[in-house]
């Protein structure tokens, strides 16, 4: 059970699967902490297991538009919103700091949703629903599509926390920092581009690579220009738009 508590505490992290509270650390573990990280695309890889459950088992009984809404009704579910909060939060800071950048910070820290946010809540659901209904004309496609977004995104946050600094002294993500696991992660990015290439095509690996290493170069370099490096609100805002990207690669590749 210790090999598998840094599993645990990633999946309470970054889902609202129940795990038992004894598993967690204490705030100042940071050795745990920072082993949980590098199972973000293991956790990603049980939510695609129970994400897909929806399409295989109802893609034949229910329309196609309906069975992709409920698809990402359950995703949401089952991440708690968490990433899509980040995402609204990113956004409505990025607006409000547009000409006073001193209270992005105290934007991302407020507890409240903005106008801006809730749209780009709605937007982001809207496209992945899209996205989705352009996959169910095939089981094969909308549940490769669905395990890659879910592996991919949450590599992407691994890798995003290895090479940017943490914008503050405190908060839920300042323990998060694996700088010593940099030769462990790319062998953990080989491992997915491998096996990626055997669900799909080197076409797909070639697009994701591609497209996920440009929205992670600029996704860096805007919020260290804002505030100096990311927050938690900038990771989960990070998976939300890589998994809308990779299904818009599957989409226009496979």
């Amino acid at each position: 059970m210790t090999f598998f508590q840094p599993l645990l505490i990633a999946l309470a992290l970054l889902t609202r699967i129940p795990v038992p509270e004894k598993y967690f650390p204490s705030k100042t573990d940071t050795a745990l902490l920072q082993k949980s990280v590098l199972w973000y695309p293991v956790v990603g890889l049980i939510l695609a297991g129970g994400i897909s459950l929806i399409p295989l088992l109802l893609a034949n009984q229910l329309p196609s538009l309906l069975t992709a809404a409920l698809t990402v009704v359950i995703w949401v579910l089952l991440t708690g919103a968490l990433h899509l909060d980040g995402l609204s939060d990113c956004v409505d800071a990025s607006y409000a700091g547009h000409k006073n950048p001193d209270v992005i910070d105290t934007v991302l820290k407020d507890p409240h949703t903005g106008t801006m946010g809730i749209v780009a809540i709605c937007l982001t659901l809207i496209v992945k629903v899209c996205l989705l209904h352009a996959l169910l004309g095939s089981q094969t496609l909308v549940i490769s599509g669905l395990f890659i977004a879910l592996m991919w995104s949450r590599f992407l946050a691994v890798v995003y926390i290895l090479v940017t600094p943490y914008a503050r002294e405190t908060g839920a993500s300042a323990g998060l920092r694996i700088k010593g696991y940099r030769y462990f992660i790319i062998i953990m990015g080989l491992v997915l581009v491998v096996s990626t290439v055997f669900v799909t095509t080197l076409a797909i690996v070639l697009a994701l690579v591609s497209t996920l290493g440009l929205w992670l170069l600029w996704w860096r370099h805007q919020w260290i220009k804002k505030i100096g490096g990311y927050t938690g609100d900038c990771v989960g805002a990070l998976i939300e738009i890589a998994e809308l990207v990779t299904l818009l690669v599957a989409v226009l590749v496979l």
